[in-house]
């Protein structure tokens, strides 16, 4: 057989040539055995050859190593399971071991891969660090950019929560800022502890506010920063239909109407009302003052459940007025 077809038929395959053995058993720069590890098939014999090779040049290289970068970019040139990866993996956790600069480590946790096995070992870090630090913080931002720059659902994360609540218990009963507690809520997890305990200051907060206020534009904003079936949702939306019941009658865009119906719950008073006035607005229309956003619902036959049925019925009318 024809030598060179010989070895492109090694190369196609992933078998591993004697002279190619021999190179790679002499190259001792990780750079390079990268370089051969990314162009070999993966599972073939070359990579399993080049690997072993990586194996054995980190273990007399990584002990130098103090990098955490460079061992990252190590460890993403090297297969799931391998030995090569397995020794990454220890330096890393040797190295983190001597890091206890949040910044530092948040750094690192910044530039792994969502879900890595370097995250994963960052994030143990970060929960021994704070296990430490935690207790010494009472600055709500400090704590809230720790929080942005941990796993949902990690040991960190939940640290982390659980000393904002011990915080937020002396701190909250001082805040009478709604856009400060909305902040804060904004910040935390959903069904967390801690959004229960700002949810709870900001009923008491709006009980002594909504009265005064009767900007739909304010309200829904409130709106939109609490849970569904809250206590606090429930108050807001109980202010809305006082402050709804006066300013409807005189809303005649629909496109403000949707936008109030999106920021209300489905089934609330508040909705309904909405509704109400909406189907109001298309019963009125008289076929010689046809409004443009009528005919857009028309062309795009993108019409709201709530205004089809009266909807249907006018454009039938308007036909029936076209066709005598």
């Amino acid at each position: 057989m024809d030598k060179n077809i010989k070895e492109l038929l090694e190369a196609f395959l992933g078998k591993k040539s004697a002279e190619e053995e021999k190179n790679i058993k002499n190259i001792s720069d990780m750079g390079e055995l990268i370089s051969y590890w990314k162009n070999a098939s993966s599972g073939s014999e070359v990579r399993k050859l080049i690997e072993f090779r990586m194996a054995e040049v980190l273990n007399e290289e990584l002990p130098k190593i103090s990098d955490i970068k460079k061992l990252v970019s190590y460890w993403k040139n090297a297969s799931s399971g391998s030995e090569a990866e397995k020794f990454i993996e220890f330096r890393m956790v040797e190295v983190l071991k001597g890091i206890s600069d949040m910044k530092k480590l948040i750094s690192y946790w910044e530039n792994a891969s969502s879900g890595s096995e370097v995250r994963k070992l960052i994030e143990f870090r970060m929960a021994e660090v704070l296990n430490e630090e935690l207790p010494k913080i009472s600055d709500m931002k400090k704590l809230i950019s720790y929080w942005e720059n941990a796993s949902s659902g990690s040991e960190a994360e939940k640290l982390i929560e659980f000393r904002m609540a011990e915080v937020l218990n002396e701190e909250l009963p001082k805040i009478s800022d709604m856009e400060k507690l909305i902040s804060y809520w904004e910040n935390a997890s959903s069904g967390s502890e801690v959004r229960k305990l700002i949810e709870f200051r900001m009923v008491e907060v709006l009980k002594e506010k909504l009265p005064k206020i009767s900007d739909m534009e304010k309200l829904m904003s409130y709106w939109r920063t609490t849970s569904s079936g809250s206590e606090a949702r429930r108050l807001i939306e109980s202010r809305m239909v006082e402050v709804l019941k006066e300013k409807l009658p005189k809303i005649s865009d629909l496109g403000e109407l949707k936008s109030l119906r999106r920021n209300t719950s489905d089934g609330s008073e508040a909705g309904r009302l909405i509704e109400s006035r909406m189907v109001e607005i298309v019963r009125e229309i008289q076929p010689d003052k046809v409004p443009l956003w009528f005919v857009e619902m028309l062309s795009s036959k993108r019409i709201p459940s709530y205004i089809q049925k009266v909807f249907v019925e006018k454009a039938g009318e308007f036909y029936l007025a076209l066709t005598k």
